[in-house]
């Protein structure tokens, strides 16, 4: 009786090993991601004002300026993976000024990175991090 009814289902099985799955579907990416241009080449020229205030400009490109509302620049003196606060304001062009009154006594550590908003309000990939050594 048990052989009866595995060779029923014989042919069931061998359907299935050979046409049971379909190929496999690749996951979609996010849109936003490639809504909005990424800030690429962050780069940085520090300074003292005459206040004795550190000054950070900071500069990057885009490809393209096409559905781009502005940059939100993100600051952290902790460390790469620390915290990271956006400064404010915001800015709609490829560089920002960063200005803030440090006591140190060898070297501070400061890391940037910028993410850009689209007209549509989407936000696209954050620039890669830039370290910028700030040394008294």
């Amino acid at each position: 009786m048990m052989m009866k009814k595995i060779k029923a289902f014989l042919p069931l099985i061998l359907l299935l090993v050979l046409y049971g799955c379909d190929s496999p579907v690749p996951v979609v990416e996010p849109t936003h991601f490639t809504r909005v241009p990424t800030p690429v080449n962050l780069a940085a020229v520090s300074d003292t004002t005459e206040t004795g205030k550190i000054k950070v400009t900071l500069t990057w490109s885009v490809n393209s300026t096409q559905n781009l509302r502005n940059f939100e620049v993100y600051r952290t003196t902790v460390t790469k993976t620390g915290r990271y606060f956006p400064l404010i304001p915001t800015t709609t062009t490829t560089t920002f000024v960063d200005s803030f009154q440090v006591t140190f006594s060898d070297t501070f550590h400061v890391y940037y990175y910028v993410t850009p908003t689209g007209e549509d309000r989407f936000i696209g990939r954050n620039s890669d991090t830039l370290y910028v050594p700030i040394t008294k």
